[in-house]
């Protein structure tokens, strides 16, 4: 558990080889006699002059033989190329994965596909084999004038060669089924692929909405897109706030859809229950993987001071396979500006230390380590833009380091960002980096924002060690309206 670490085909019509070929066995199969030159004079005109009965026929010579064999070849050619040029015209330019197309879908992939409400990525839904360079884009169905803005693919154009698209998908939370297609676009050649994603999930529910909804501006979930250093989706996590009736987060429910090298997805939820008492607040975390409960659990708990903040906690981590408990019990302490400055934490019995300066009503370093080892140097920059969303976003996505990330006391730094360790830094993290011994990293951040001048992309790019620095997750922030 990761929560601080974030068609209509057309049927192909004879070619000039085949029609050529046909052509000579009608010729070559045609035998007229005496007995069939009324039929042969019938195909040809379709209606019989009044004078040519089957008795003023059957007695004519060679001649009418021969012209009737001339005009019934000519009835035949002009059929079949009255058929060629209606199969010229009904085909368009580009046609759609026909035998002559420069791109075809490959491991059964077909044009209709449906994906559940609550689906997330679908992995390997597209597959096919280009010839030439391709482009991919989405459209909405016909007669809808609604953004698609609840579909990506993991990749949108390329060079010849196969290739595997991945859908990314937002929840259907609208209570009807929604529709698009993806153009496929390869030379003269182009597949169309519709999407549906129903209103139901795939367990027949449907998709959870909160009794109490969020306030106007308030926070409803958060997509997190991981890359790796290849620029490949390896995983997409989403977390959604859910209220109670005090308008407090009542449950959080955090879905991570990792991909694995066979190319399956293994999808892991973990439901995290808040419960508020007078100076008490707790939260227990439950995990299903691949819909099987996990024997697995967390929880924690914080004490209220009388300024509202936690002065301490504890948090447990039970891991089922090792049959191990882990407990972490801590303290937290203030400046005069109600700004966190020091933790000081057991974990099974060895002792840690953080301690926290601030500048600029911002916090930009923490010592930490063991007390009886050696300390480290974590540090952050900060931006001009105001931290001012209802979850304080620096402790939930940025501070990531392994310093910061536990500099709070909590292992899930749920309390902080939920605001209950302090005065939150008034500005929205920039940079983060992790310093030891043996290592070096960096996350970068860059914002979007919306007309309320709230942050609803952000783009984190990563420096590891020697690796160049890359995009390692895109955000994408959604508020309830």
């Amino acid at each position: 558990m990761t929560i601080s670490y974030p068609h209509l085909r057309l049927t192909k019509f004879t070619n000039r080889k085949y029609l050529k070929g046909n052509l000579r066995k009608i010729i070559e199969g045609i035998e007229i006699s005496t007995e069939n030159k009324y039929f042969c004079l019938r195909q040809c005109f379709g209606i019989l002059p009044a004078w040519a009965s089957p008795t003023k026929i059957k007695g004519l010579d060679i001649s009418l033989d021969l012209l009737t064999i001339i005009l019934f070849t000519m009835r035949k050619i002009l059929q079949y190329t009255t058929m060629l040029l209606l199969t010229l015209c009904l085909f368009p330019a580009c046609s759609e994965d026909d035998n002559n197309s420069s791109i075809h879908l490959t491991n059964g992939t077909t044009k209709e596909q449906i994906v559940f409400a609550d689906a997330s990525l679908k992995v390997g839904s597209i597959n096919f084999t280009a010839e030439e360079p391709w482009k991919a884009s989405i459209h909405p169905v016909e007669n809808s004038t609604e953004e698609v803005d609840w579909l990506k693919l993991n990749s949108y154009s390329g060079n010849a060669g196969s290739y595997s698209l991945s859908l990314i998908l937002q929840p259907n939370e609208s209570g009807t089924d929604r529709s698009a297609y993806i153009l496929l676009n390869c030379g003269t050649s182009q597949i169309r692929i519709t999407i549906t994603q129903t209103s139901v999930n795939e367990d027949g529910t449907r998709p959870d909405s909160p009794t109490y909804p969020g306030k106007k501006g308030n926070i409803k979930y958060i997509r997190m897109m991981e890359y790796d250093a290849n620029g490949i989706l390896s995983d997409i996590g989403e977390l959604r706030f859910l209220y109670n009736r005090n308008e407090q987060v009542g449950m959080l429910v955090y879905k991570k859809q990792e991909c694995e090298d066979n190319g399956k997805v293994d999808t892991e939820i973990d439901s995290i229950a808040i419960t508020y008492a007078e100076n008490l607040i707790q939260y227990h975390i439950q995990s299903k993987e691949n819909g099987i409960p996990s024997a697995d659990y967390a929880k924690g708990k914080i004490e209220l001071g009388p300024k509202g903040y936690a002065h301490k906690g504890v948090c447990e981590k039970f891991d089922a396979e090792d049959n191990q408990l882990t407990r972490n019990s801590y303290e937290l302490f203030y400046t005069t500006e109600a700004h966190l400055n020091q933790v000081k934490s057991t974990t099974n019995e060895r002792s840690n230390e953080y301690r926290i300066t601030w500048n600029n009503n911002n916090p930009t370093q923490v010592v930490w380590g063991s007390t009886s080892g050696p300390s480290f140097t974590d540090t952050a920059t900060f931006t001009s833009y105001a931290n001012q969303t209802d979850i304080d976003l620096n402790w939930l996505l940025m501070m990531q380091t392994e310093g910061w990330a536990f500099s709070s006391g909590d292992n899930y730094n749920i309390f902080s960002m939920l605001g209950y360790t302090g005065k939150r830094a008034q500005h929205l993290v920039e940079t983060v980096h992790e310093t030891d011994n043996t290592d070096f990293d960096r996350y970068s951040y860059t914002y979007e924002f919306n007309s309320a001048n709230k942050p609803q992309k952000i783009i984190r790019k990563d420096l590891e060690g020697l690796t160049p620095e890359y995009v390692g997750c895109e955000i994408e922030i959604y508020y309830y309206k």
